[in-house]
């Protein structure tokens, strides 16, 4: 991480901003009508500048993007996890596939909280390791489908 490293617990930004940074302007993202559903094995995607998300780290990241806050709210709402990418062009405003490495770790919304100053923030646990198949078109949000990486086998420091 950089200097953004959470030393003084204000939340992570995932567009990489602090509290006080300016957001950009944004188009309405939720079209007209009910939202199609999820397949079963694609997570919403979260991407994130100068945060990586390790399964078992818990930390607040701070939702800016219009789209990341569409994001993360249907997460909660349908109780899934978010899928956490690390953007590869930290400059860029709206990233697609290019724009974002492809292998994350999906994390549960433990809290999501939108502060009276307007700040939205999601307290997330990392929880596994995924790897992104193809991502997917039709939704307000970034979504992919995905691979769940298993973990390799410890290896017993006794042994």
């Amino acid at each position: 991480m950089t200097e953004e490293t959470n030393t003084n617990r204000t939340p992570l930004s995932a567009e990489g901003r602090t509290p006080n940074g300016t957001a950009a302007s944004h188009a309405p993202v939720r079209g007209e009508g009910a939202m199609r559903p999820l397949p079963d094995d694609a997570l919403i995607i979260l991407p994130v500048r100068n945060v990586v998300m390790f399964p078992g780290a818990v930390f607040p990241i701070t939702v800016g993007r219009e789209r990341s806050r569409t994001a993360a709210q249907e997460a909660v709402r349908l109780e899934r996890p978010l899928g956490v990418l690390l953007q590869s062009k930290p400059d860029v405003d709206e990233p697609g596939p290019d724009d974002m490495h492809w292998v994350g770790t999906s994390a549960s919304v433990l809290r999501y909280i939108t502060t009276p100053d307007g700040l939205h923030h999601a307290i997330a646990r990392g929880l596994r390791r995924f790897r992104v198949l193809q991502f997917l078109d039709g939704w307000p949000f970034t979504v992919a489908r995905v691979q769940f990486i298993d973990d390799e086998t410890q290896v017993d420091a006794g042994q």
